[in-house]
């Protein structure tokens, strides 16, 4: 074979290296900015926002705080007396949310509670004082997960917001519901069914988002790997519309605050499962929400668990509790601080 012969078949071959030497750079460059995207369009974060809070969990950059291994001792004192409430049972029912609450107005204070056992809110309601009498409330609710007592339609007695999972575990199917029990002022409760066929609802609780006068809704979807946060405008007259705030599994919690103090209502959520993430979502005033990432760990089976809006440090803004610890594993988890 000739040098003349040769050559084209070098060139045939250089060029065949540089196209794949381009094809495997183009997917290497290609799909992470494919996932980069997808991230940032079910968080509604930048792109650059995404790209920090990679960088943050893959550097760890998580501070943990170390816990003190000293006891404390001293003298017990029995300052709490259980006292069991409610019906007497057989088989244990499966408690999932209470709220202590006035719910009748009488000055004592009744427990709300969901039962995903049974499928109902329960009142415990208090009269005279420390004599308990449980009632249902609602039934065929399947899986209740939160209840929230609020003046919902600001008639002066108290309402009752309900997420409703639709299973207790996880689920990937459209199961899910927000239901309103409304009150007549009389204790007597009107099933309004909200929302349903969405992912599974953990929470649900009650404010004006829009400053409109009349309340609306947020709702935490932990769904399986396919959940949402929403918030649920009232157009009155029992109807209502929702806006899609992000597309993330495993929301459990959200809470209705003026976390910037600009006299608006934002919304601060809690994302479980893969995520371990706490989010903000900066009100304008108007209904239009910015979402803001307050913090995230950089430990898979973290096992967010709750939290709770408080002015901690008593400096006049607020704080949020947050729990951890309870991931339900399978297998045995990382370490976790």
């Amino acid at each position: 074979m000739t040098k003349e012969q040769t050559t084209p078949k070098k060139q045939r071959n250089s060029i065949k290296n540089f196209i794949l030497i381009a094809i495997v750079l183009i997917l290497i460059v290609w799909i992470p900015l494919l996932l980069l995207n997808y991230q940032a369009t079910c968080s509604g974060m930048t792109m650059g926002e995404v790209i920090g809070r990679i960088t943050n969990k893959l550097g760890g950059s998580e501070k943990e705080s170390s816990v003190s291994k000293n006891k404390l001792t001293g003298d017990k004192i029995d300052f709490l007396i259980p006292t069991a409430i409610g019906q007497k049972f057989t088989e244990a029912p499966l408690i999932s949310h209470l709220q202590a609450v006035d719910l009748d107005g009488d000055g004592l204070l009744d427990v709300i509670d969901c039962d995903a056992k049974s499928n109902t809110v329960n009142w415990i309601r208090q009269y005279p004082a420390g004599v308990y009498t449980e009632s249902v409330l609602a039934s065929e609710l399947i899986a209740p997960a939160h209840v929230q007592a609020i003046d919902f339609d600001k008639d002066g007695d108290l309402d009752l917001m309900v997420g409703v999972l639709g299973m207790l575990f996880p689920n990937n199917d459209k199961i899910g519901s927000v239901v309103i029990l409304e009150n007549d002022g009389h204790a007597n409760f009107k099933k309004y069914l909200v929302i349903d066929k969405i992912a599974c609802v953990s929470d649900v609780r009650a404010g004006d988002l829009d400053n409109d006068g009349d309340m609306d809704l947020a709702v935490a979807q932990f769904g399986y790997d396919d959940g949402e946060t929403r918030w649920i405008e009232n157009k009155g007259n029992w109807k209502f519309e929702s806006h899609i705030l992000q597309n993330l599994s495993g929301p459990i919690n959200v809470e209705i605050v003026d976390i910037d103090n600009d006299g608006d209502l934002d919304i601060v959520s809690l994302v479980s499962q893969e995520w371990e993430e706490i989010y903000c979502y900066i009100n304008d005033g108007k209904g239009n929400f910015q979402p803001k990432l307050m913090w995230g760990s950089s430990n898979q089976d973290y096992g967010s668990s709750g939290i709770s809006m408080c002015d901690l440090d008593r400096d006049g803004d607020m704080d949020i509790l947050y729990t951890n610890g309870d991931a339900f594993d399978y297998i045995p988890p990382q370490g976790r601080p």
